[in-house]
């Protein structure tokens, strides 16, 4: 073997040294770019959510009971209830999940802490993973009455699907994916009607952070889907009126209110 060759053969395991270390620079990067606009949210696999799901069951033993616990998915993880609230609040929201997935943890995640105000938020993964408005809102539908039968005195809210714009970056129309602004609006209507029924508080966000164009203002939203730290100020005023109301109703021992609260 020539002292070329060798030199060539030595400089091999030098480069996919290099190469692998690029790779995990450019993973770590990637990675610290996304965590630090989701945190944890970004991780949907079914093993991130199951442990989390886990870990909401584990400490819901010995949560306070009477708090007005938020229940949802990616959109109700990244609100960071802490700093908009002065209550208590207990935020069981999981990145990814769908509706069914939020019935098969309302037990152990919800139910188990007795909340006093419930705060729901659910179905826009649905859409987005070939649900429909009527197998959602039906979904949505049995999580309430569940509640309602083992918790007759919590007051329930359950918001409006937000709308999402897939013109507000690059990857906004993959990331918005196959969540339309008509199946939003038609879920809507079927929520807002089911909470009708249900007697039951519907609270309208969409209304309030869509444009002319039917989709999301831009300046409200990371990526067209999840909503920035304006996006949340906005709608944590929104909320604030009906919460005030269901706090005060809890207080007063009146029966659930079916009219929307001016926001």
């Amino acid at each position: 073997m020539t002292h070329s060759a060798i030199k060539r053969q030595k400089s091999i395991p030098a480069i996919i040294f290099v190469t692998v270390l690029a790779l995990l620079i450019i993973l770590c990067s990637v990675f610290s770019f996304f965590y630090d606009i989701y945190g944890w949210a970004f991780i949907t696999t079914d093993w991130v959510k199951d442990i989390k799901a886990k870990r909401y069951a584990k400490i819901s033993v010995d949560a306070p009971k009477g708090s007005v616990v938020f229940f949802g998915d990616s959109l109700t993880e990244m609100y960071d209830l802490q700093e908009y609230y002065d209550f208590p609040t207990l935020n069981r929201g999981i990145s990814g999940d769908v509706t069914s997935h939020m019935l098969e943890r309302l037990e152990d995640n919800v139910l188990v802490t007795e909340p006093s105000v419930l705060v729901l938020l659910g179905g826009a993964n649905d859409l987005g993973h070939g649900g429909t408005p009527q197998s959602l809102s039906a979904n949505l539908r049995q999580i309430i009455t569940a509640v309602q039968a083992e918790l007759p005195d919590c007051k329930i809210i359950v918001q409006s699907l937000y709308p999402v714009n897939p013109n507000v970056m690059g990857l906004s129309k993959r990331i918005v994916g196959t969540r339309t602004k008509e199946d939003i609006l038609a879920s809507n209507i079927l929520i807002e009607d089911m909470c009708a029924e249900l007697n039951v508080t519907y609270a309208d966000v969409h209304s309030h952070i869509t444009g002319s164009d039917g989709y999301m203002y831009k300046e409200l939203s990371v990526e067209g889907l999840h909503l920035n730290k304006r996006g949340y100020e906005k709608v944590t005023g929104i909320l604030s009126a009906y919460l005030q109301s269901a706090i005060e109703r809890q207080s007063a021992g009146a029966p659930q209110s079916l009219n929307r609260v001016a926001a």
